[in-house]
């Protein structure tokens, strides 16, 4: 852990007593003191009794931070226990895909999923992910693969996979490319209008008022517009 701030006591309408407090910037509440292997619970005392109890549960938990223990660490640890980074990442999807997540997106985590299956049955390297990467020349494919390669090995980690395989990769950048300009643009305005005369005003607006001086709409219209 980096840094953990001390355990605020909070008393709810009802008298109900929490702690509020921060663990690595991660908001952390908790009425009692099970997270942190402490038999402690504030809200079992008559209400007159829960702040002076919440206190002294806000100087154990404290106590228990500042000699290094992490409730997040602990908990996970032996949820990834005998596993292979492979079945790790697959647990990892299946976290995300239970927070909610909309179709498309589910598909694409199946999909990445399914790009490193194909690499490897078992542990995941630096060359691994390179080699599902290689597979995608273009740099806006590249980039997004490697986006939802990024968040399931964030949620690995969130779970206690201390790898990070990603570190040797960098995103693309993909090359700009400059639209070739219009050498007819009036006679393109005259067609436009003949389609769709609400277009071409729009049109008008975005030419004249974004893209060029108003001395070149003028010309375009053959007329002096009124300035303001």
């Amino acid at each position: 852990m980096k840094a953990f701030t001390y355990p605020k006591v909070v008393l709810t309408k009802d008298q109900k007593a929490y702690l509020d407090f921060k663990i690595d910037s991660k908001r952390v509440r908790v009425f009692n003191g099970s997270k942190f292997q402490i038999e402690l619970n504030p809200n079992s005392f008559p209400k007159e009794q829960r702040f002076v109890q919440a206190n002294i549960l806000a100087a154990q938990i404290y106590s228990k931070l500042l000699a290094g223990y992490n409730p997040f660490h602990k908990a996970v640890i032996n949820k990834l226990q005998g596993l292979s980074d492979l079945e790790v990442i697959y647990k990892a999807a299946d976290e995300k895909i239970k927070q909610g997540v909309s179709k498309h997106y589910e598909r694409q985590i199946k999909y990445t999923i399914s790009a490193i299956r194909k690499q490897t049955n078992n542990e995941i390297s630096d060359r691994v992910v390179k080699k599902v990467l290689e597979h995608f020349s273009n740099p806006t494919s590249y980039n997004t693969m490697r986006r939802s390669l990024q968040v399931l090995f964030n949620q690995a980690r969130k779970m206690g996979w201390d790898k990070d395989p990603l570190k040797e990769t960098n995103r693309r950048k993909p090359k700009a490319k400059l639209n070739k300009p219009y050498i007819n643009t009036p006679e393109l305005l005259i067609e436009i209008k003949a389609y769709n005369e609400n277009l071409y005003l729009c049109c008008l607006l975005t030419y004249g008022c974004l893209l060029r001086p108003i001395g070149r709409l003028e010309s375009l219209l053959g007329t002096t517009l009124v300035r303001a």
